[in-house]
């Protein structure tokens, strides 16, 4: 936790200096690096997934940098993940923890409401005392677990946007629409607990036997989202 907020103090404050611009040379305004806009918003496809959040940007000329902080809520969504063999394999949105997002824009020079977008992505989370639910053979054979985890997760997205408003045209709104393509590593320390299965020692090749286990997953993700907010125009 320590190292996660010596970071983001450190994240803010190259925002801040951006903000203010560099240096002490003079400079026009056409040339000037520091923001032209600050923005904050929130990104509203989170709250699907009970994961309220805030962003902070800074944009100039053709270029933008921002933060996400948001905060991970257990839902009852995708409580059970349908795309895991097992739910000790992959389990769905019962974490809790924090996520944190890096993001450089480059806007396209004939549309600066277009743009592209790399985007880092850190999610310290954990659950304790889950009981979860896998039916092997339907109505005949279940299997009855309990487990609890910590977990890291980092990424790296490729994203597409556009945002209602230019840079040239003031406009107090902030709205960001998104897409793209994600690859996240979830590094995984966990523990089964206890272990209930129906079908005695056949009907599984692989059981969550009790025991303490370390595992990576690789995931490719898709990823959307939806931002609102308010600009404050820096410089005219």
């Amino acid at each position: 936790m320590k190292y996660t907020l010596l970071t983001i103090a450190f994240l803010l404050s190259c925002i801040y200096g951006i903000s203010q611009g560099q240096g002490n040379t003079p400079q026009t305004d056409k040339d000037s690096v520091g923001c032209k806009v600050i923005s904050i918003s929130t990104d509203g496809m989170q709250y699907i997934l009970n994961q309220p959040n805030i962003s902070i940007e800074c944009a100039w000329d053709r270029y933008s940098i921002g933060l996400y902080g948001g905060i991970v809520i257990p839902s009852h969504l995708f409580a059970v993940n349908p795309l895991a063999a097992g739910q000790y394999t992959n389990p769905g949105t019962v974490y809790s923890g924090a996520a944190f997002k890096l993001y450089f824009k480059y806007y396209e020079a004939k549309k600066l409401n277009h743009y592209w977008a790399i985007q880092l992505e850190y999610k310290p989370e954990y659950f304790n005392n889950v009981s979860f639910y896998d039916e092997v053979v339907q109505d005949e054979v279940v299997d009855n677990y309990t487990m609890n985890e910590k977990t890291t997760v980092f990424g790296i997205d490729l994203l597409r946007g556009y945002e209602l408003n230019e840079l040239s045209i003031p406009n107090v709104i902030h709205a960001d629409f998104f897409f793209g393509f994600g690859v996240h590593v979830r590094d995984r320390d966990y523990t089964v607990i206890s272990n209930t299965y129906s079908g005695g020692f056949g009907g599984r090749e692989y059981m969550p036997y009790v025991g303490t286990y370390k595992a990576s997953v690789v995931n490719y993700t898709p990823v959307i989202g939806l931002k609102i907010g308010f600009n404050y125009f820096t410089k005219k």
